[in-house]
């Protein structure tokens, strides 16, 4: 599997899977664990620090302080991360494919690429069987 490689705590990924299914719209749960997958390989404390100053992106979604303004105390929780790391991606949403929310989540083609390879993987191992 490309998401539970190594899994130690299943409660962990279980409150990963409700946060999904509650805030998620079932039409792209596929693309936000690849996103998940992508952007922290679903550790809920990650931290990216590549922007200049004291500004990184935090948690499973990776949200940017640079650009965004959160709640700094809840950006490693769950269901917090994946609700508001969400909130972002659908409003890139053009409504008609991934590609362009996925550029303008990140801001590049080659990571718009890397999650839709995932994604399209993800329905061939698991859907077209």
């Amino acid at each position: 599997m490309i998401f539970l490689n190594g899994v130690e705590n299943y409660e962990y990924y279980e409150d990963i899977a409700k946060s999904i299914m509650k805030h998620v719209s079932y039409k792209d749960i596929d693309i936000v664990l690849c996103i998940i997958s992508t952007e922290s390989e679903f550790n809920k404390n990650a931290v990216s620090r590549k922007y200049k100053g004291d500004h990184a992106d935090y948690g499973l979604m990776q949200i940017s302080s640079y650009f965004w303004k959160f709640n700094k105390e809840l950006i490693f929780d769950i269901e917090y991360n994946i609700s508001y790391g969400y909130f972002i991606f659908n409003s890139f949403s053009d409504g008609h494919s991934y590609y362009s929310p996925l550029k303008a989540y990140n801001g590049s083609h080659e990571y718009a690429i890397k999650v839709l390879k995932k994604y399209n993987k993800l329905k061939n191992d698991f859907y077209e069987k």
